[in-house]
């Protein structure tokens, strides 16, 4: 292995087990009413990146939060596949609880450092 792609793996590693601390914190500080938001949390690892995601449909808006006078249109699919129940409403606003914001936000220094920690180890500094 030449030293550049040397170079990248130790990077991508350390990368890698820092998101990972990183989704750790965030399954930590997710709010948990009914559980389905901890559980749709994941996190992916493949060759060439790697992240975290939250698919609860509603995931979005907990982390973020909902902006007051939002107007939103509510409909439901009845099991025949007809759109009932149609009706628009303003929100009052809900402060978001960005769990993951703030996980990724405390995690981004000490990413750097543990990248920073591996090639010091790995390399000889001139």
């Amino acid at each position: 292995m030449d030293p550049t792609e040397q170079l990248i793996e130790i990077i991508k590693d350390s990368f890698r087990e820092k998101a990972k601390e990183v989704f750790d914190s965030t399954q930590e500080s997710c709010p948990v009413i009914t559980g389905t938001l901890k559980k749709s949390g994941s996190f992916f690892d493949t060759p060439s990146e790697c992240g975290l995601m939250y698919t609860a449909p509603y995931s979005e808006l907990v982390n973020d939060g909902i902006k007051p006078g939002v107007k939103t249109t509510r409909a439901y699919l009845r099991r025949d596949g007809v759109r009932v129940g149609s009706y628009t409403y303003y929100t009052h606003g809900r402060k978001g609880r960005h769990f993951v914001d703030n996980a990724v936000d405390s995690g981004a220094e000490s990413i750097a450092q543990s990248v920073d920690d591996a090639l010091r180890s790995n390399f000889k500094v001139i």
